[in-house]
């Protein structure tokens, strides 16, 4: 199950776009295992998504 979740968040966002957010929770270019998780990265993509879009509804006002 969780791998077919994985993989439909991949197919939809795409894995360079995905694994970017990733990068931000890495500490001297080692990710902290047991720490870091894919749906971590997922929850920070959502986040800045919803962040983009309100600032362009704000922006476009």
């Amino acid at each position: 199950m969780h791998e077919a979740w994985a993989k439909g968040i991949l197919k939809r966002v795409s894995y360079y776009r995905f694994i970017a957010y990733a990068l931000s929770l890495k500490t001297y270019d080692v990710f902290h295992v047991g720490v870091t998780s894919f749906k971590q990265i997922y929850r920070l993509y959502e986040f800045y998504l919803k962040f983009r879009l309100l600032l362009w509804k704000l922006l476009k006002l």
